[in-house]
């Protein structure tokens, strides 16, 4: 993530790059120390800003609100079309003041040419290290890629697989690399399943607060994949946590893909291993 900062009677931010839990500190602090010198009118400019997790959302928020509370202001311009998705359907949109944003009309179909499908199941495992979520997050969806999803849908997977994933290194391994993080796609027809598995102990599910935009950065992982995908579910097993998330896709057609257009060579699933 680059970001460039233009000083003037307005401070503008120019971000490029993806934001997430790796590199949202930078983010921060930049906003901090802005804040810092007396900079209260903020301008941040996410045009070339193509991902971002509940870190970096969280970090918009807290800045919007340090601005108000010293009579300042803060906006968000040329939001890219996968951010501005992402903030209407967490609801975030109505938290921040987004102007002027660009025009999205989501495409009616983002899927590859279905006899191009090589695997209906696709299953690797990563090294818990710095860069895992963003792997992870990009081998799900250069598979998704391939399904009858919308373009908004690629990016409710995107962002769900992505907080999955941070869960996974933050909370169940503690950035601890040795242990591997497993992850199994499966287009079964009517959804894409995805399970996501590390070695921690897991949580209460009972104590995870209601969804809520307003929660925590802490919680907001959670909130949004409930709010992105249309299954979310936790199990806790001797040998670690699984989650499961679900999506099916809108278009007509995704019942209509059969097990020969997504394997026609091999019906046997592919296996792919990343240290």
């Amino acid at each position: 993530m680059d970001i460039e900062v233009v000083r003037g009677t307005t401070t503008r931010i120019v971000v490029e790059g993806e934001i997430d839990f790796h590199s949202s500190h930078e983010l921060r602090r930049t906003v901090e120390g802005l804040i810092g010198t007396g900079c209260l009118d903020l301008v941040m400019d996410l045009s070339n800003v193509e991902f971002m997790d509940s870190s970096g959302l969280s970090a918009l928020l807290d800045a919007a609100k340090a601005v108000a509370s010293r009579n300042g202001s803060f906006k968000l311009e040329n939001v890219s079309p996968p951010i501005l998705h992402v903030l209407r359907v967490t609801r975030l949109a109505e938290c921040l003041d987004v102007e002027p944003v660009k025009l999205y009309v989501p495409e009616t179909d983002a899927g590859a040419d279905r006899a191009t499908l090589e695997s209906r199941c696709v299953e690797f495992h990563v090294a818990s290290r710095s860069d895992a979520v963003a792997l992870i997050r990009n081998k799900v969806i250069e598979f998704a890629r391939r399904l009858p999803f919308t373009a908004n849908e690629l990016e409710d997977v995107k962002l769900a697989v992505g907080e999955a994933s941070s869960n996974a290194v933050r909370y169940g391994h503690r950035h601890e690399r040795r242990e591997p993080i497993h992850v199994r796609c499966l287009f079964d027809g009517p959804a894409l399943n995805i399970e996501i598995k590390d070695r921690g102990p897991g949580f209460d599910l009972a104590k995870v607060p209601e969804p809520s935009p307003e929660l925590s950065e802490g919680g907001r992982g959670l909130y949004f994949m409930r709010m992105l995908m249309d299954e979310v579910d936790y199990s806790f097993e001797p040998d670690g946590t699984r989650v499961r998330l679900v999506k099916r896709p809108s278009l007509g057609n995704a019942q209509a893909i059969t097990e020969e257009e997504m394997n026609p060579s091999d019906k046997q699933g592919h296996t792919r291993h990343n240290g």
